[in-house]
């Protein structure tokens, strides 16, 4: 069963490109953030704890005053804006809008999307609710810790064990929780204890899917660093040479950084739909099973 759903899901994906349109739409803003979240902190950690790369704050000087220089700063704040926008309010919907589009009902993109407006702020606790429990988040505040040295402390390195853990149970614990919010209407912890009960009576369906999700997860963000580090590569050696100043280079950086993210985001929108189309087969099966 677990290898039929795996080839159903690839076929799906492969078959279904509006699927990989909704799936862009879904996850676009919110990789966006992903990304700048982690070179931010990962350039900060290079430079401040190992001095080998510039702050990420003297780029950001350049940015700006590029910006003022060409007139282009309000667009900036626009941009920012809708991705702020679209990360913490939109994505609870979009994410909604897939599943009930897996399930059949309004094949219409649009349509789908209105239909689960109306149960916006149950997802949206449940995300608010992930946020400490996501593997992201704790990857994150890891990193962080190292480089403000306070990781060696023994009491700490005991507390992120017992944090990774209760990442760890919770993503397999939570597996099936958004679908169990937006396919049966149940509330936030209804879900939650619901889905637990799915994942201890299909323990090791489950957990197979997880170890898959975690790996392609991690190795993504690990391609993602190296390949969005380019720009910033063209930065530092614009400062080696100080030829910085040229419109000519930040041209050359603002077009790469665009392709850049936009080739990333659109491969993460294929990985998202496919884990977003096994995890919806997956629960089917399991509760068709349990049902019986």
């Amino acid at each position: 069963m677990f290898k039929k759903i795996l080839r159903e899901s690839i076929t799906k994906i492969i078959e279904d490109t509006r699927l990989i349109r909704l799936s862009f739409l879904v996850t676009f803003c919110h990789f966006v953030s992903i990304v700048y979240l982690i070179v931010w902190n990962v350039n900060n950690l290079l430079t401040y704890r190992y001095e080998k790369w510039i702050p990420m704050s003297k780029a950001l000087e350049y940015i700006l005053n590029w910006s003022q220089d060409n007139n282009m700063t309000i667009a900036i704040i626009i941009v920012v804006a809708i991705i702020f926008l679209w990360y913490s309010l939109l994505y609870p919907i979009w994410e909604a809008a897939m599943i009930h589009y897996l399930n059949g009902e309004w094949q219409r993109t649009w349509k789908v999307i209105w239909k689960w407006i109306n149960d916006f702020f149950v997802m949206f606790e449940f995300d608010a609710m992930l946020f400490s429990f996501g593997l992201f988040t704790f990857l994150i505040t890891t990193l962080r810790m190292y480089m403000l040295y306070i990781i060696d402390n023994t009491f700490i390195v005991i507390l992120i064990i017992i944090w990774w853990i209760a990442v760890f149970l919770a993503i397999v614990l939570w597996s099936y929780a958004k679908f169990i919010i937006v396919l049966e209407w149940k509330t936030v912890f209804e879900s939650i204890k619901r889905s637990a009960s799915l994942t201890i009576m299909n323990f090791w369906t489950t957990i197979k899917f997880v170890v898959i999700q975690l790996f392609l997860t991690i190795r993504f963000l690990i391609n993602a660093i190296v390949i969005m580090w380019i720009p910033f590569l063209i930065v530092y050696i614009a400062i080696w040479f100080n030829i910085i100043e040229s419109k000519v280079i930040w041209y050359v950086v603002a077009i790469s950084v665009i392709i850049l993210i936009f080739l990333m985001a659109y491969i993460n929108a294929i990985i998202e739909a496919f884990f977003m189309t096994y995890r919806y087969k997956v629960y089917k099966w399991i509760t068709e099973e349990t049902d019986k």
